[in-house]
């Protein structure tokens, strides 16, 4: 019977206490088998995790108590599962965090990119739009003509036309107006 039961105990044998009892009742001149005969048994009320069945075999009733040892309360009642589980809990944060940090730093970074291109684009378009007149440029100082880099002297409206943006207009400033006026009043 002892090479019976230790075959269905397995290895955990030391962590279950398993009697069986010839009948209905657990007495100890029913007891058959016991699997810790040398501890003292406690009563099922007296143990935290335990149970009891009666089954029945070609008509005949057999009673099996069976008792959770000092071993099994050992492993059920160790913190093991809780570091378990607070250690899954602070995992899953740092890839939570870790998953968001890299979703907004590459948003960050997308929108960079774009304002950069943007700035770009508008250095660009500015560039595009400016013509500058650098250096010195000679001028006479009777017409105001101005020679360009071919030796050839331009009126100064064309020369700047030329080299900017700049369109001119023509008019009389009051000293001039004043002074064509009177022209005007002695040839007429």
């Amino acid at each position: 019977m002892n090479d019976l039961m230790k075959g269905i105990h397995g290895e955990r044998a030391s962590d279950l206490d398993i009697e069986i009892y010839d009948g209905r009742e657990a007495r100890a001149d029913t007891l058959i088998y016991d699997s810790d005969g040398h501890r003292k048994a406690q009563s099922p009320d007296q143990a935290s995790l335990h149970t009891s069945t009666t089954i029945e075999i070609a008509g005949h009733p057999w009673t099996i108590y069976m008792r959770a040892l000092e071993g099994l309360h050992s492993r059920v009642a160790s913190r093991r599962p809780e570091l378990i589980a607070a250690a899954g809990l602070v995992i899953s944060l740092l890839l939570t965090w870790l998953t968001w940090s890299l979703v907004s730093g590459r948003e960050r970074a997308v929108a960079a990119v774009r304002e950069r291109e943007k700035l770009i684009d508008d250095l660009q378009k500015a560039i595009a739009e400016i013509k500058t007149l650098q250096g010195i440029l000679p001028i006479c100082s009777i017409c105001k003509k101005i020679r360009d880099d071919k030796d050839a002297w331009n009126q100064m409206e064309t020369f700047i036309s030329e080299h900017s943006d700049a369109v001119f207009s023509h008019g009389y400033c009051p000293d001039c107006a004043k002074k064509v006026m009177e022209d005007i009043k002695k040839n007429p």
